[in-house]
Protein backbone atom coordinates (compact mmCIF):
# COMPACT_ATOMS: atom_id res chain seq x y z
CA UNK A 1 0.00 0.00 0.00
CA UNK A 2 1.31 3.43 -0.90
CA UNK A 3 -0.18 6.72 0.19
CA UNK A 4 -0.14 9.75 -2.06
CA UNK A 5 -1.43 12.88 -0.38
CA UNK A 6 -1.20 16.61 -0.93
CA UNK A 7 -0.81 18.52 2.33
CA UNK A 8 -1.84 22.14 2.66
CA UNK A 9 -2.07 24.87 5.27
CA UNK A 10 -3.59 28.33 5.53
CA UNK A 11 -1.02 30.92 4.50
CA UNK A 12 -1.04 34.49 5.83
CA UNK A 13 1.01 37.47 4.66
CA UNK A 14 4.33 37.56 6.50
CA UNK A 15 4.31 39.66 9.65
CA UNK A 16 7.51 41.10 11.04
CA UNK A 17 8.64 40.94 14.64
CA UNK A 18 11.81 42.86 13.89
CA UNK A 19 14.42 43.92 11.38
CA UNK A 20 17.37 42.69 13.39
CA UNK A 21 20.86 42.11 11.97
CA UNK A 22 23.70 40.00 13.30
CA UNK A 23 27.42 39.47 12.77
CA UNK A 24 26.99 35.81 11.86
CA UNK A 25 29.07 34.81 8.79
CA UNK A 26 26.80 34.17 5.81
CA UNK A 27 27.02 32.51 2.40
CA UNK A 28 25.03 33.37 -0.71
CA UNK A 29 22.16 31.22 -1.85
CA UNK A 30 23.43 27.88 -3.25
CA UNK A 31 27.07 29.03 -2.90
CA UNK A 32 28.37 25.52 -2.27
CA UNK A 33 32.03 26.58 -2.19
CA UNK A 34 31.32 29.07 0.58
CA UNK A 35 29.40 26.49 2.59
CA UNK A 36 32.19 23.95 1.98
CA UNK A 37 34.71 26.42 3.40
CA UNK A 38 32.51 26.89 6.48
CA UNK A 39 31.95 23.15 6.98
CA UNK A 40 32.78 21.76 10.43
CA UNK A 41 33.84 18.07 10.45
CA UNK A 42 34.98 16.78 13.84
CA UNK A 43 35.95 13.58 15.56
CA UNK A 44 33.95 12.82 18.72
CA UNK A 45 36.90 14.04 20.83
CA UNK A 46 36.39 17.53 19.32
CA UNK A 47 39.51 17.46 17.13
CA UNK A 48 39.05 18.32 13.43
CA UNK A 49 38.97 15.40 11.04
CA UNK A 50 42.23 15.39 9.07
CA UNK A 51 41.41 15.82 5.39
CA UNK A 52 42.99 16.46 2.01
CA UNK A 53 41.40 18.14 -1.00
CA UNK A 54 40.86 15.99 -4.09
CA UNK A 55 40.43 18.20 -7.17
CA UNK A 56 39.25 15.66 -9.71
CA UNK A 57 36.06 14.05 -10.91
CA UNK A 58 35.30 10.59 -9.49
CA UNK A 59 34.29 7.55 -11.55
CA UNK A 60 30.96 5.82 -11.21
CA UNK A 61 30.63 3.55 -8.18
CA UNK A 62 32.17 0.11 -8.68
CA UNK A 63 30.03 -3.02 -8.96
CA UNK A 64 32.91 -5.12 -7.58
CA UNK A 65 31.74 -7.22 -4.59
CA UNK A 66 34.73 -5.88 -2.62
CA UNK A 67 33.59 -2.26 -3.00
CA UNK A 68 32.81 -0.55 0.33
CA UNK A 69 29.35 0.65 1.35
CA UNK A 70 27.89 3.10 3.86
CA UNK A 71 24.74 3.75 5.84
CA UNK A 72 24.28 7.16 7.48
CA UNK A 73 22.26 8.12 10.55
CA UNK A 74 20.51 10.46 10.78
CA UNK A 75 19.67 11.35 7.20
CA UNK A 76 18.68 14.93 7.98
CA UNK A 77 20.00 17.88 10.05
CA UNK A 78 18.59 21.34 10.74
CA UNK A 79 20.74 24.15 12.18
CA UNK A 80 19.89 27.76 13.04
CA UNK A 81 23.16 28.82 14.69
CA UNK A 82 26.62 29.14 13.18
CA UNK A 83 29.02 26.69 14.81
CA UNK A 84 26.24 24.28 15.70
CA UNK A 85 26.87 20.63 14.79
CA UNK A 86 25.13 17.28 14.83
CA UNK A 87 26.31 13.75 15.52
CA UNK A 88 26.60 11.79 12.28
CA UNK A 89 27.06 8.03 12.57
CA UNK A 90 28.69 6.46 9.51
CA UNK A 91 28.08 2.71 9.47
CA UNK A 92 30.56 1.23 6.98
CA UNK A 93 31.23 -2.15 5.41
CA UNK A 94 34.51 -2.98 3.67
CA UNK A 95 35.25 -6.59 2.55
CA UNK A 96 38.95 -5.63 2.30
CA UNK A 97 39.04 -5.35 6.12
CA UNK A 98 39.60 -1.68 6.98
CA UNK A 99 37.62 1.45 7.56
CA UNK A 100 37.50 2.90 4.04
CA UNK A 101 38.63 6.35 3.08
CA UNK A 102 35.72 8.80 3.29
CA UNK A 103 35.20 11.76 0.95
CA UNK A 104 32.56 14.44 1.43
CA UNK A 105 31.33 17.37 -0.63
CA UNK A 106 28.50 19.90 -0.43
CA UNK A 107 25.79 19.96 -3.12
CA UNK A 108 22.85 22.25 -3.85
CA UNK A 109 20.50 21.93 -6.82
CA UNK A 110 22.87 19.62 -8.67
CA UNK A 111 25.98 21.81 -8.21
CA UNK A 112 28.68 20.42 -5.89
CA UNK A 113 31.81 21.72 -4.21
CA UNK A 114 35.19 20.04 -4.30
CA UNK A 115 35.80 17.00 -2.12
CA UNK A 116 37.57 16.72 1.21
CA UNK A 117 38.77 13.20 2.00
CA UNK A 118 39.78 11.45 5.20
CA UNK A 119 42.26 8.57 5.05
CA UNK A 120 41.35 4.95 5.66
CA UNK A 121 42.09 3.17 8.94
CA UNK A 122 43.76 -0.29 8.54
CA UNK A 123 41.98 -1.78 11.56
CA UNK A 124 41.40 -5.25 10.08
CA UNK A 125 37.62 -4.91 10.48
CA UNK A 126 35.05 -5.51 7.77
CA UNK A 127 32.33 -3.43 9.41
CA UNK A 128 32.07 -0.68 11.99
CA UNK A 129 30.59 2.71 12.90
CA UNK A 130 32.53 5.97 12.67
CA UNK A 131 31.00 8.73 14.80
CA UNK A 132 31.71 12.29 13.70
CA UNK A 133 30.14 15.73 14.03
CA UNK A 134 29.02 17.83 11.08
CA UNK A 135 28.03 21.49 11.14
CA UNK A 136 28.64 24.89 9.57
CA UNK A 137 30.29 28.13 10.66
CA UNK A 138 28.10 30.14 8.27
CA UNK A 139 24.37 30.60 7.68
CA UNK A 140 22.27 31.84 4.75
CA UNK A 141 21.82 35.63 4.39
CA UNK A 142 19.97 37.40 7.18
CA UNK A 143 16.20 37.42 7.43
CA UNK A 144 14.44 40.33 5.77
CA UNK A 145 11.30 41.99 7.13
CA UNK A 146 10.72 39.17 9.58
CA UNK A 147 10.98 36.39 6.98
CA UNK A 148 13.74 33.84 7.81
CA UNK A 149 16.10 32.62 5.11
CA UNK A 150 16.71 28.91 4.58
CA UNK A 151 19.31 26.98 2.60
CA UNK A 152 18.92 23.30 1.71
CA UNK A 153 22.22 21.46 1.22
CA UNK A 154 23.15 17.83 0.66
CA UNK A 155 26.35 16.47 2.20
CA UNK A 156 27.49 13.69 -0.11
CA UNK A 157 29.55 11.01 1.65
CA UNK A 158 31.43 8.39 -0.40
CA UNK A 159 33.68 5.48 0.67
CA UNK A 160 36.85 4.42 -1.21
CA UNK A 161 39.06 1.38 -0.58
CA UNK A 162 41.95 -0.61 -2.08
CA UNK A 163 43.69 -3.97 -1.39
CA UNK A 164 46.43 -4.79 1.13
CA UNK A 165 45.28 -2.24 3.74
CA UNK A 166 46.77 0.59 1.66
CA UNK A 167 45.36 4.11 2.01
CA UNK A 168 43.18 4.89 -1.05
CA UNK A 169 43.32 8.64 -0.38
CA UNK A 170 47.13 8.62 -0.51
CA UNK A 171 46.90 6.58 -3.73
CA UNK A 172 44.55 9.17 -5.25
CA UNK A 173 46.97 11.94 -4.37
CA UNK A 174 49.89 10.01 -5.84
CA UNK A 175 48.08 9.30 -9.12
CA UNK A 176 46.92 12.88 -9.53
CA UNK A 177 50.40 14.15 -8.65
CA UNK A 178 51.76 12.09 -11.56
CA UNK A 179 49.12 13.49 -13.88
CA UNK A 180 47.30 10.16 -14.08
CA UNK A 181 43.52 10.38 -14.29
CA UNK A 182 41.27 8.58 -11.83
CA UNK A 183 38.06 8.53 -13.89
CA UNK A 184 38.45 5.64 -14.34
CA UNK A 185 41.42 4.79 -12.12
CA UNK A 186 44.18 2.53 -13.45
CA UNK A 187 43.18 -1.11 -13.03
CA UNK A 188 46.47 -1.93 -11.31
CA UNK A 189 45.73 0.57 -8.54
CA UNK A 190 42.91 -1.58 -7.19
CA UNK A 191 40.90 1.49 -6.18
CA UNK A 192 37.23 0.75 -5.52
CA UNK A 193 34.68 3.55 -5.20
CA UNK A 194 31.56 2.81 -3.19
CA UNK A 195 28.08 4.23 -3.69
CA UNK A 196 27.81 7.77 -2.26
CA UNK A 197 25.15 8.50 0.37
CA UNK A 198 23.65 11.87 1.27
CA UNK A 199 22.71 13.74 4.45
CA UNK A 200 20.19 16.52 3.85
CA UNK A 201 20.80 19.72 5.80
CA UNK A 202 18.69 22.84 6.21
CA UNK A 203 20.39 25.99 7.49
CA UNK A 204 18.19 28.76 8.90
CA UNK A 205 18.89 32.42 9.59
CA UNK A 206 16.28 33.98 11.88
CA UNK A 207 18.34 37.10 12.49
CA UNK A 208 19.79 38.09 15.83
CA UNK A 209 17.86 37.55 19.06
CA UNK A 210 20.67 38.72 21.34
CA UNK A 211 18.96 42.00 22.15
CA UNK A 212 17.63 41.55 25.69
CA UNK A 213 16.00 44.97 25.91
CA UNK A 214 12.56 43.73 24.96
CA UNK A 215 10.49 41.01 23.36
CA UNK A 216 9.79 42.95 20.20
CA UNK A 217 11.90 45.32 18.13
CA UNK A 218 10.86 48.44 16.29
CA UNK A 219 11.37 48.60 12.55
CA UNK A 220 12.74 51.80 11.01
CA UNK A 221 10.17 51.80 8.21
CA UNK A 222 6.50 50.94 7.91
CA UNK A 223 7.34 48.31 5.27
CA UNK A 224 8.39 45.90 8.01
CA UNK A 225 4.91 45.88 9.51
CA UNK A 226 2.73 46.22 6.46
CA UNK A 227 -0.08 44.22 8.07
CA UNK A 228 -1.49 44.04 11.56
CA UNK A 229 -2.76 40.74 12.96
CA UNK A 230 -6.34 41.78 12.19
CA UNK A 231 -5.53 43.00 8.68
CA UNK A 232 -4.23 39.87 7.07
CA UNK A 233 -7.20 39.46 4.81
CA UNK A 234 -8.76 36.13 3.81
CA UNK A 235 -6.85 32.90 4.32
CA UNK A 236 -5.99 30.61 1.43
CA UNK A 237 -4.83 26.99 1.22
CA UNK A 238 -1.24 26.55 0.09
CA UNK A 239 0.79 23.38 -0.44
CA UNK A 240 3.74 22.94 1.92
CA UNK A 241 6.85 21.64 0.11
CA UNK A 242 9.38 19.35 1.76
CA UNK A 243 7.25 18.81 4.88
CA UNK A 244 7.84 15.65 6.91
CA UNK A 245 4.89 13.25 7.19
CA UNK A 246 4.72 10.09 9.33
CA UNK A 247 2.56 6.99 9.54
CA UNK A 248 1.92 6.48 13.25
CA UNK A 249 4.25 3.66 14.29
CA UNK A 250 5.48 3.26 10.72
CA UNK A 251 7.52 4.89 7.97
CA UNK A 252 8.13 8.56 7.24
CA UNK A 253 8.63 10.65 4.12
CA UNK A 254 9.21 14.23 2.98
CA UNK A 255 6.79 15.92 0.64
CA UNK A 256 8.06 17.04 -2.75
CA UNK A 257 8.15 20.63 -4.02
CA UNK A 258 4.38 20.52 -4.64
CA UNK A 259 3.45 19.11 -1.23
CA UNK A 260 2.90 15.57 -2.54
CA UNK A 261 4.43 12.60 -0.77
CA UNK A 262 4.53 8.80 -0.89
CA UNK A 263 5.00 6.64 2.23
CA UNK A 264 5.77 2.93 1.64
CA UNK A 265 3.46 0.77 3.74
CA UNK A 266 3.32 -3.02 3.78
CA UNK A 267 -0.10 -3.39 5.41
CA UNK A 268 -3.63 -3.25 4.02
CA UNK A 269 -5.56 -1.68 6.92
CA UNK A 270 -6.26 1.95 7.73
CA UNK A 271 -3.35 4.04 9.01
CA UNK A 272 -3.04 7.39 10.74
CA UNK A 273 -0.88 9.98 8.98
CA UNK A 274 0.55 12.88 10.97
CA UNK A 275 2.87 15.78 10.29
CA UNK A 276 5.10 17.32 12.99
CA UNK A 277 4.96 20.55 10.95
CA UNK A 278 8.70 20.56 10.44
CA UNK A 279 10.60 19.84 7.27
CA UNK A 280 13.48 20.75 5.05
CA UNK A 281 12.12 24.25 4.45
CA UNK A 282 9.81 24.78 7.40
CA UNK A 283 9.77 24.85 11.17
CA UNK A 284 7.67 26.43 13.92
CA UNK A 285 9.14 29.38 15.80
CA UNK A 286 7.62 31.82 18.28
CA UNK A 287 8.23 35.24 16.78
CA UNK A 288 7.63 37.30 19.93
CA UNK A 289 10.38 35.73 22.01
CA UNK A 290 12.72 32.96 20.88
CA UNK A 291 13.26 29.82 23.00
CA UNK A 292 16.98 30.68 23.35
CA UNK A 293 16.25 34.16 24.72
CA UNK A 294 13.53 32.85 27.05
CA UNK A 295 15.90 30.12 28.28
CA UNK A 296 18.66 32.65 28.97
CA UNK A 297 16.26 34.85 30.93
CA UNK A 298 15.01 31.92 33.00
CA UNK A 299 18.56 30.87 33.80
CA UNK A 300 19.56 34.45 34.66
CA UNK A 301 16.65 34.94 37.04
CA UNK A 302 17.49 31.65 38.73
CA UNK A 303 21.14 32.61 39.16
CA UNK A 304 22.34 29.91 36.75
CA UNK A 305 24.99 30.61 34.12
CA UNK A 306 23.84 29.39 30.70
CA UNK A 307 25.86 26.49 29.35
CA UNK A 308 25.60 24.10 26.42
CA UNK A 309 26.58 20.42 26.74
CA UNK A 310 29.41 19.41 24.43
CA UNK A 311 29.82 16.09 22.68
CA UNK A 312 27.43 14.03 24.77
CA UNK A 313 26.28 11.29 22.40
CA UNK A 314 22.78 11.60 23.87
CA UNK A 315 22.62 15.14 22.49
CA UNK A 316 21.86 15.19 18.74
CA UNK A 317 23.03 18.78 18.27
CA UNK A 318 25.93 20.56 19.95
CA UNK A 319 27.40 24.05 19.97
CA UNK A 320 31.01 24.19 18.79
CA UNK A 321 33.38 26.77 17.31
CA UNK A 322 36.16 24.84 15.54
CA UNK A 323 38.24 25.69 12.53
CA UNK A 324 36.61 24.71 9.21
CA UNK A 325 37.94 21.90 7.04
CA UNK A 326 39.60 22.57 3.74
CA UNK A 327 37.57 23.23 0.62
CA UNK A 328 38.30 22.52 -3.01
CA UNK A 329 37.53 23.63 -6.54
CA UNK A 330 34.14 22.46 -7.93
CA UNK A 331 34.29 19.19 -9.84
CA UNK A 332 31.82 17.16 -11.83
Amino acid sequence: MRLLVCIAAFALPALSSGCSRSDTPTCGHDDVECYAESLVWLEVNESPVSTVAIDASFPDPSDDPNAPSLMLYPEYFSFDQAGESGLLQVAWNDPLAMRPGICIRICARGVCSGRNCSSSVPDGLVTGVWRTYLGYNALPPEMAYGVPNAQVLDVQVQPITMPDLQDPIAELQDLLGQGIGIDPPPAESGLLFGQPQEVATTLWNFGSDDDESGDEQTCPTTSCNAFGSDQCGPTAPEALPYMRVDISGGNSAFADENGNFVIPHGGSGDVTVNSPMTGRLSRIRQEKESPRRRSRRAQSSAGVSPSIPRFDVSQPRQKVSPSPVRSATPTT
